[in-house]
């Protein structure tokens, strides 16, 4: 029984050190801008969104007739040009 309780400790212990994975590179579609930001804060930036990760603001660019707008707090959407 002592062995089962030590094997189950081991276990949880080695889960819960292991690192979690950490964006540092542009996800795809994605451009880094230059800046600071705050973490997970999202706006738009003319044709585009923005989203700030732990490699800085990415930049999702709206498709082609399209550019961002705040449609509620915190919520960006890419929108028809009218």
């Amino acid at each position: 029984m002592r062995a089962v309780i030590f094997l189950i400790s081991v276990v949880v212990t080695a889960v819960t050190a292991a690192p979690t994975k950490v964006e540092r590179t542009a996800p795809a579609g994605a451009t880094i801008l230059p800046g600071d930001c705050t973490l997970g804060a999202v706006g738009c930036s003319g044709t585009g969104v923005t989203k700030c990760g732990h490699a800085g603001i990415f930049f999702f660019p709206c498709g082609e007739g399209t550019h961002c707008e705040l449609v509620a707090a915190n919520d960006p959407t890419c929108v028809l040009n009218t």
